[in-house]
């Protein structure tokens, strides 16, 4: 819309002065044709389901997608009139998730401008319960800014500094970012460089040199790269060349890491929670490059990444986890594909309608829940059903966006570790 043109003008004007993207020009790329497979004849023998999965090929209709549209708005529905029920004390206990749930739906919903206004509405509203009590900490520390738990910091500033671009009329919001940034800032520079603000064992080229590094320490590196990746879009911050080579490095590591394969459960593989973390892992390395399906996903950046998610699609299905199989739609859907041109959109689509129908048209049956974890499982399926179902609208990859930054620093950081 008219008022992210802007921000994005305002974004880039602020940073033409900025040494790190001064030399980077962006070309605009596509997916090549057959990126998106919906003859499941033309599926190779590696990517087709095992033959107990049965799919009706009939086409996508109209009122198969005004279905999946309801349900969607009803996630949305549900997920922000959950936050408005219960306590604050709940929400900030759910923290950076019960952010990331409504973050999620503001970003690449242009396509759909009531859903969108109303999603980074109630994101905004979340966000600014969060960074009060974050601020409030802060500024009630007796100890001057140290390099301390920053990483959740660092991603409410993120979720903070993309929705004042998109609600440039919320002062409020504007302020909460502002403060933020200025708390991150005055922080992270008492951090000793990456290996303190990550806080890991030994050094994070080290590990990243280590060709046997778990999957879980793998996985830290992710989360973090993640959240970094976005202080490229913030002009207040000047992201260091560590930051630069830590994406590059990264980003190359993961291409060649040995991940294993979910079909692999039944060729004598024994720990399929193992596997299905492996999944997670994949799915949010889909992430770096598309900030969180901000932008659309090339297949040329990461062949490897496309082949693990077609390969382990059918598994995501079978492993029972509505979290992990929609995190497997939604990176289909990163590359462009959709119920229309691709039978695995399609097919995890009715899947998702199905349960949807199972529930009585509700993600959230059951909202009263006080199990352990009880909140955060509560807001995981909505969360899980609108990834799953909505279309989106992905956002161009311009100066002051994070496809731009992500791709400008792998440039400087690829040049710097040669």
């Amino acid at each position: 819309d008219q008022s992210q043109s802007d921000v994005f003008r305002v974004a880039a004007e602020l940073r033409q002065d900025d040494h790190h993207n001064s030399d980077f020009v962006y070309h605009e790329q596509s997916n090549p044709s057959g990126t998106c497979i919906l003859d499941r004849g033309q599926l190779p023998t590696r990517w087709r389901p095992p033959g107990d999965l049965k799919f009706p090929d009939s086409p996508w209709t109209p009122k198969e997608q005004r279905h999946a549209d309801y349900a969607s708005q009803k996630g949305l529905d549900e997920l922000i009139d959950f936050y408005n029920t219960v306590s604050n004390e709940r929400v900030l206990h759910l923290g950076v998730d019960a952010a990331n749930s409504l973050v999620d739906q503001c970003y690449s919903s242009a396509n759909k401008p009531a859903f969108h206004d109303k999603a980074c509405k109630s994101s905004a509203q979340v966000v600014k319960l969060i960074s009060t009590r974050l601020l409030q900490r802060a500024e009630g520390s007796a100890h001057e800014p140290e390099c301390k738990k920053l990483s959740r910091t660092a991603e409410v500033m993120a979720y903070a500094n993309h929705l004042s671009k998109v609600l440039p009329g919320d002062s409020d919001l504007r302020d909460t970012r502002s403060k933020l940034v200025a708390f991150f800032k005055a922080s992270f520079g008492k951090c000793d460089g990456l290996d303190d603000y990550m806080k890991v064992s030994q050094s994070w080229e080290a590990d990243l040199r280590d060709a046997n590094l778990s999957r879980a320490s793998l996985s830290k590196y992710v989360q973090h790269s993640n959240v970094l990746n976005d202080i490229y879009t913030i002009p207040e911050l000047d992201p260091t060349e560590e930051m630069d080579r830590f994406t590059a490095t990264l980003w190359k590591y993961a291409s060649q890491y040995n991940y294993t394969n979910g079909v692999d459960v039944k060729d004598g593989h024994d720990d399929a929670e193992e596997i299905r973390r492996m999944g997670f892992l994949v799915a949010h390395i889909a992430y770096i490059p598309s900030g969180y399906g901000r932008h659309a996903q090339l297949v040329q950046d990461a062949p490897w990444l496309y082949e693990f998610i077609r390969r382990n699609y059918w598994n995501a299905m079978e492993s029972g986890s509505l979290n992990l199989f929609f995190e497997f739609i939604f990176a289909l859907r990163q590359y462009g594909c959709t119920e229309d041109n691709d039978l695995m959109v399609r097919d995890g689509s009715r899947y998702f309608l199905h349960y949807f129908k199972e529930l009585n048209f509700t993600w959230m049956p059951d909202t009263n829940a006080h199990n352990v974890g009880g909140d955060y499982n509560q807001i995981l399926l909505p969360w899980a059903g609108i990834g799953a179902l909505r279309r989106r609208q992905v956002e161009p990859i311009v100066p002051g966006s994070y496809g731009y930054g992500f791709k400008s620093a792998l440039e400087r950081g690829a040049a710097a570790v040669k």
